[in-house]
């Protein structure tokens, strides 16, 4: 089940779907961090109204922000979590006056090189409070997703294979897939280097997260489509993803 907002001016990241949960996931990550933060600085990254910010507060930093975007969610920001320091604006240019910092998007991953090269980015003036996400690969056979894309020209079914199912996001529930096989994969957020070999036993293969759960139970995954695997690394010398066959070449 996944409901599109119509209107996209409307949508508000701060009260979206599994946000509370977020925050508690975010807490113990972070108490598992492998750095002394005691008395150190944080800032985090998109953190809509500063609800996690403040969470983070209390574990022992001498100061935690908020960087946010919205101006709404900066204003609400200081009137519910006035001990946070609230910042207006985005992350692509990095703050050098901080210890370390926190993507908060970590807990809403797909594979997007983007938003990993920004985390990159910002490792260049201060350390990423936390360094791995546990992230899931899904190999999956569907015969809604083969009926739904299958393509009556051969043209249209190799185009659909080469850029619908090689860089997409599928958000699913679970019963629109069969013989599901879920890999915990641990993925690095200091370097980015990825080795994922294509499914040998499944028509489908992707790279994501749970989306969703109804009594503690895993009812949907929000994941990118990589049938062709991933075989890509972040060059800290162009600040671009390569593909590691051609870099070797």
């Amino acid at each position: 089940m996944y409901i599109k907002e119509h209107d996209s001016k409307f949508f508000n990241g701060a009260w979206c779907h599994r946000r509370e949960l977020s925050t508690r996931l975010t807490v113990d990550l972070v108490k598992k961090s492998p750095y002394n933060f005691k008395g150190k600085s944080l800032i985090c990254l998109g953190g809509g109204l500063g609800r996690t910010a403040n969470a983070l507060l209390k574990l022992g930093f001498s100061k935690v922000a908020n960087l946010e975007i919205n101006p709404v969610n900066v204003m609400l920001g200081k009137k519910y979590y006035p001990d946070v320091q609230h910042i207006l604006g985005d992350y692509t240019v990095p703050n050098d006056q901080f210890d370390y910092f926190l993507f908060e998007d970590i807990f809403d991953l797909t594979y997007h090189e983007w938003i990993f090269c920004h985390i990159m980015n910002w490792s260049t003036v201060c350390t990423h409070i936390v360094t791995e996400q546990e992230m899931n690969i899904y190999e999956f056979d569907s015969k809604r997703l083969d009926q739904t894309f299958e393509q009556t020209e051969k043209e249209g079914n190799e185009f659909i294979a080469n850029h619908f199912f090689n860089g997409n996001v599928l958000y699913t529930d679970l019963s629109s897939v069969e013989n599901l096989k879920i890999t915990k994969y641990k993925m690095s957020l200091t370097d980015f280097d990825f080795d994922i070999q294509p499914s040998k036993t499944h028509s489908y293969l992707a790279f994501g997260m749970t989306y969703d759960w109804l009594d503690g139970k895993e009812m949907s995954f929000k994941a990118t489509l990589i049938n062709k695997g991933r075989q890509r690394r972040y060059d800290s010398v162009t600040k671009k993803f390569v593909d590691k066959q051609t870099n070797n070449k």
